[in-house]
């Protein structure tokens, strides 16, 4: 699939789910606002300005998450506290959705595979939890999508009869069925059926994530050329120089980066231009440039040494 197929399946996700018909991130905030409020909406502008610019995208794509979720979801939710549900770990009740939106950073919960990174990602992974619930039922395992085996790869709940089809979790939001079959010695088993299902939240941040056009992503209250522009803040010139010179060195496609290279807004134009999902071997160089925007001294740093300087 091309990228541009990509965008374009994109744009109907956001069209399908969020009403938008040209997409763009003040659409994206206008049609959060309808859904979850001024207020609500207000906190979320606010969680996406504290994370560092490579996290910025990902926020927005939380925001189109939650935006459905909060539509397909009952007004309680809210403040009904999250339910870990992820056998074979015990039920346990965490913190309201209410409670972390008003967190400006979350406990680490290495047992809990929602608790993500930031508030807004959390929330958007919660959210697409318990619409996957809804639409399909709740989950009964959570299993590694990237294995290849599809036998058994689960422990069968108490009371599972032949032919069933129990719903797993590969991801929040994303479940596969599990069949119950009877094995040639008489015991019970599973077989995944293979049919991948993304519900609406999770769909509606991918969405996001291909379809908005805008490379620097200026918030409320962020103007371009100004002092409130994020994009601006200037950078060592002797790193840029080394990262434009890596660039074009191992630039065989003849991309047009431009001739200056003096702040984060220029990195940004610079990663986006080089359209990295499609290039073998820039790994590192895309973590330089991504830690170099987020003022990651130590990310910088290791970079730096994985490319030779």
């Amino acid at each position: 699939m091309t990228l541009e197929r990509t965008r374009a399946d994109a744009r109907e996700l956001l069209r399908g789910h969020l009403g938008i018909a040209v997409p763009s991130i003040a659409a994206l905030l206008d049609a959060a606002t309808a859904a979850l409020g001024a207020a609500r909406m207000d906190r979320c502008v606010a969680l996406a300005r504290r994370v560092t610019l490579s996290r910025r995208r990902a926020q927005l794509c939380a925001i189109a998450g939650l935006t459905v979720g909060a539509k397909m979801l009952p007004p309680e939710w809210w403040q009904r506290p999250h339910a870990r549900h992820d056998p074979p770990l015990p039920p346990e009740n965490g913190p309201c959705p209410e409670e972390v939106l008003a967190m400006d950073a979350l406990p680490k919960r290495p047992d809990d595979y929602t608790f993500r990174a930031t508030p807004l990602e959390t929330l958007d992974a919660w959210a697409a939890d318990d619409v996957a619930d809804q639409l399909w039922g709740a989950s009964v395992a959570w299993i590694d999508a990237n294995s290849e085996d599809s036998s058994d790869r689960i422990p069968l709940p108490r009371g599972a009869r032949e032919g069933d089809l129990l719903m797993v979790s590969f991801d929040p939001g994303q479940r596969v069925g599990a069949r119950v079959v009877r094995r040639s010695d008489g015991n019970l088993g599973s077989e995944l059926d293979l049919r991948w299902r993304w519900c609406p939240v999770v769909e509606a941040g991918w969405g996001c994530h291909f379809a908005l056009p805008e490379v620097r992503l200026l918030l409320p209250g962020d103007a371009a050329g100004t002092l409130s522009d994020p994009y601006g803040a200037r950078m060592d010139a002797s790193v840029l120089e080394v990262l434009r010179a890596w660039a074009r060195a191992h630039d065989a496609d003849g991309v047009a980066f431009a001739e200056e290279w003096s702040t984060k807004g220029h990195v940004v134009d610079a990663i986006a231009a080089a359209d990295l999902g499609s290039r073998v071997g820039w790994y590192e160089w895309e973590r330089a440039a991504r830690a170099l925007i987020d003022d990651d001294a130590s990310g910088l740093a290791a970079a730096m040494a994985r490319l030779g300087f």
